[in-house]
């Protein structure tokens, strides 16, 4: 994994809300080939959400605590364009 994100959130919610919507809306996108594959797992940095489609890993979102509430930090891999995913991010800070 790359070690600086594309985008950086900050929000007053605690970390496991902000990951919980963030799992909700991926595990909503609409797929035209393959699979839509998101996973949520709690790792020693924070909560980290995988969106893959057809098994390819295309987003990484790590949620951690920060200051009062919590940030976001996401990654995009083997992406075109705008994607909703993103603007989901800024949704549900």
């Amino acid at each position: 994994m790359r070690t600086t994100p594309d985008l950086v959130h900050t929000s007053a919610k605690p970390p496991q809300l902000v990951a919980r919507c963030i799992d909700s809306k991926w595990e909503d996108a609409r797929v035209l080939w393959g699979s839509n594959d998101v996973d949520t797992k709690q790792v020693d940095a924070g909560i980290r959400v995988t969106q893959r489609f057809g098994g390819d890993l295309h987003l990484v979102a790590l949620v951690a605590a920060h200051d009062t509430g919590s940030q976001t930090q996401l990654w995009t891999y083997k992406t075109m364009g705008r994607l909703k995913q993103v603007d989901d991010i800024k949704r549900c800070q």
